[in-house]
């Protein structure tokens, strides 16, 4: 159920490049975007922030209709929303993903669940979603009604001191329902309400430009494809504290690429071990995965083409292990290795890069700790 404007109100829960970018979409999209941004709340207040895109061009002091700096603010100062667009990095290590969003939602009592706000995830990393479905959308008294999880692939940095997004042309969202369906629910599809949800979060999104929109059945597939690469090509980067190009160039290609390709393969076995056949997971993802970024390599690009990829691009586990914050590292990796053992299956290249960046990570959520 919409605002009675029509216009959805949605609350973004982190104002990095990625929440930026898309409450800059869903603002032209028509929706009424709110900002959760606590480290820079004034400045996005005061002075808004820059998108500088190939895909959507350059725009300058963009504004969330109010930017709050705490969730006793998002909670109290809006009635109701429609949509929570949540972009913080999950990392189980630090906080409880259901439990903090719900610092932010405001009471559901007496309400019915169509007519609370729909949780949107765009996350990386498998096994993020059940505990906040149980916190928010289940119980006595649910704050949200269903959870819409997406995964997105673009690339998108913050620069200038944060004042500006800087985002290549690559922008594509896949979304669908979590669970696809509930229990209860008809075999062939889930309730009515929540795919009215799921499309008019999409029709938004894609208004305000956001084109390459796909909607799906059972995103759990998707969200082993964008492993693929979050593990391989962004997992081995950070390890090597190396930009993706680095890693593209002559001197490096060749190893790179053996390695690579053979961490996408582990994690494929531990998908299949999961029950994703080939059908839903053909073994052709990897090869479109792989060279999506390799193709990119300088060896392939002819006549002054220029790469898709920003030459300073970095995966967002190393952006946050160069900042010294909490990492994705367990919906990345340590979720995949989980599920491994769980069925006996032996992922040694992955376990290397999770034993490398498991003492930084805990490291860096013992000082967040410290600081909070």
């Amino acid at each position: 159920m919409l605002s009675p404007s029509g216009s959805p109100r949605v609350l973004v829960l982190g104002f990095g490049a990625l929440g930026a970018l898309y409450s800059f979409l869903l603002s032209r999209g028509g929706a009424r975007v709110y900002a959760v941004a606590r480290s820079n709340a004034e400045t996005v207040k005061n002075e808004g922030i820059n998108i500088h895109s190939q895909k959507l061009g350059k725009h300058s002091s963009y504004r969330p209709l109010d930017v709050f700096a705490s969730a006793e603010e998002a909670r109290t100062k809006v009635e109701n929303y429609d949509y929570v667009l949540c972009t913080v990095k999950i990392c189980p290590e630090q906080r409880a993903t259901g439990k903090w969003i719900k610092e932010f939602l405001p009471s559901g009592k007496g309400k019915l669940r169509p007519e609370l706000p729909t949780v949107v995830f765009v996350e990386n990393g498998i096994g993020i979603e059940e505990e906040p479905y149980q916190t928010l959308c289940q119980g006595d008294e649910p704050v949200a009604s269903t959870i819409i999880s997406c995964c997105a692939w673009l690339g998108a940095t913050l620069v200038d001191k944060g004042k500006t997004v800087d985002h290549g042309a690559l922008e594509r969202l896949e979304m669908g329902l979590y669970p696809y369906r509930e229990a209860g629910e008809d075999e062939e599809s889930p309730q009515s309400w929540r795919v009215t949800k799921l499309h008019a979060f999409a029709e938004t999104f894609k208004a305000g430009g956001g084109g390459s929109v796909v909607i799906v059945g059972d995103v759990q597939v998707k969200r082993w494809v964008k492993l693929l690469w979050n593990a391989a090509w962004g997992g081995l980067t950070t390890l090597a504290r190396q930009t993706v190009s680095e890693m593209l160039q002559e001197d490096n290609l060749d190893i790179s690429a053996d390695l690579v390709r053979k961490i996408m393969m582990e994690v494929v076995s531990v998908a299949r071990a999961c029950g994703y056949g080939e059908d839903q997971l053909p073994s052709s993802s990897v090869d479109e995965v792989f060279d999506l970024t390799y193709s990119q390599a300088p060896r392939f690009l002819k006549d002054g083409k220029k790469p898709n990829l920003k030459e300073d691009f970095k995966p967002s586990l190393l952006v946050d292990l160069e900042a010294q914050r909490p990492m994705e590292l367990s919906p990345i990796i340590g979720n995949v290795i989980l599920k491994a053992r769980q069925h006996n299956v032996n992922v040694p290249r992955l376990e290397v890069i999770y034993a490398a960046l498991r003492p930084s990570q805990m490291q860096f959520v013992h000082q967040a700790a410290a600081r909070a």
